[in-house]
């Protein structure tokens, strides 16, 4: 959650604003003799991932790379960085693809751990072979995906990524729905072809929703951007006083867009696509605003 948000926010000076509220939280608590908030902890931890990941991109306050210091550029990840980005538009698809590889490669890694840990729960039981097949699969899809999505030329399709996707999806037929009984399992399977079918689309679905964290950080930076354009031309004038409060607002307003953002996304991707693959189901209570109590 704390690499969503960092990616989700991407900017290094609001992750410093972030940063000075939580440590303002947390030296209040201390000096007032009380125990820190559990909460402040959690700011402070998703600032610094905040900072990080604009200090890897070159993403301070929406500036400019060419009016940053040289420092802070040095600081930044060559391959991911908005300062490759405006070297050229080559430079720039270049670094969106790598971004975007490193999202599908954080879906990799999290719907793997899902996986794992289904495999290591269902260890004595033949259905492990069920969660192995799964991870086989969405390793394929893997690879189908950096195909398709990202560059075909970059990203030439293996040879065994068919027998990638096919192989774990007839393990996961085979043994997906083992109950004690091969044959009950088998059965179960066959009822449910459809699903299962339409499961391989979901998974190639799930790693290309991780994208999302890319996309939206590009859209709060834009915002930023934009910010500073309208605000720039009236720092010099006498309107300097409406130019400060025009980047208060509108940073402000875009801080405000991406928590909701870090909520929609962020929060979505732990909720539905890594529970879905855990195999967590979530319960609660039908939302009925007119009906009587008893």
């Amino acid at each position: 959650f704390c690499v969503f948000f960092g990616m989700i926010f991407g900017d290094g000076g609001y992750g410093i604003i972030i940063v000075l509220a939580a440590l303002f939280g947390l030296l209040s608590a201390i000096f007032k003799g009380k125990k820190p908030a559990g909460a402040m902890f959690l700011l402070l931890l998703i600032g610094l991932s905040t900072m990080g990941w604009g200090m890897i991109t070159c993403s301070w306050f929406g500036m400019d790379t060419n009016l940053l210091p040289q420092w802070l550029k040095d600081l930044s990840v060559p391959a991911l960085s908005n300062v490759t980005a405006n070297i050229s538009s080559e430079m720039d698809t270049y670094v969106s693809q790598n971004i975007q590889i490193f999202c599908f490669t954080l879906a990799l890694i999290q719907l793997s751990i899902a996986h794992l840990k289904g495999i290591f729960r269902y260890i004595k039981s033949l259905k492990c072979l069920g969660e192995l097949g799964s991870l086989v699969m969405l390793w394929g899809i893997y690879l189908v995906v950096l195909n398709m999505v990202v560059s075909a030329e970059r990203f030439p399709m293996p040879s065994y990524t068919v027998p990638l996707v096919l192989g774990g999806f007839l393990f996961n037929f085979i043994f997906g729905n083992y109950a004690g009984n091969f044959g009950a399992g088998l059965a179960e399977s066959a009822k449910n072809i459809v699903s299962l079918l339409l499961g391989v689309v979901n998974v190639f679905s799930d790693v290309v929703s991780y994208i999302r964290l890319w996309a939206v950080g590009l859209a709060g930076g834009a915002i930023a951007s934009t910010v500073n354009e309208m605000a720039g031309p009236m720092m010099g004038g006498a309107i300097i006083c409406a130019a400060i409060l025009l980047l208060f607002f509108g940073h402000g307003l875009n801080m405000i867009l991406n928590v909701l953002s870090v909520i929609v996304h962020g929060v979505r991707l732990n909720t539905l696509e890594f529970s879905n693959h855990l195999g967590m189901s979530w319960a609660g209570f039908s939302y009925k605003p007119f009906s009587e109590k008893e």
